[in-house]
């Protein structure tokens, strides 16, 4: 037995100070090239982001593209029928003025 600092310790031979502080620098070591390994992008991830950001845009670009005619269409259609309207208020107007010339007509033969 031994005594380190009036603790009395078993077994110290197992310890060899030079190991540890080669370990420790190994560990290190190994810690910092897993951790720059994780850090870094690859050009395999940056490519298969591409690709996915590729293929969404041909998924949903025809999708856009419809919706966006189909929303034109809709205005022109709403324009459409907004002057069928006011024509046929016009219709209606036009057709009334021509009763009332045509009954004045009758009246005054």
């Amino acid at each position: 037995m031994t005594k380190i600092q009036g603790v009395e310790v078993r077994d110290l031979e197992f310890l060899s100070f030079s190991n540890i502080n080669e370990d420790r620098i190994e560990l290190l070591q190994e810690y910092d090239k897993e951790y720059i390994e994780d850090k870094n992008i690859s050009f395999k991830n940056i490519l298969y982001t591409y690709l996915a950001v590729i293929a969404v845009l041909l998924i949903f670009l025809p999708k856009i593209v419809v919706a966006n005619k189909i929303y034109v269409k809709s205005i022109s259609i709403h324009k459409m029928e907004r002057e069928l309207e006011f024509l046929k208020v016009q219709k209606r107007t036009i057709e009334g003025a021509l009763q009332e010339k045509k009954y004045k007509s009758a009246i005054l033969k």
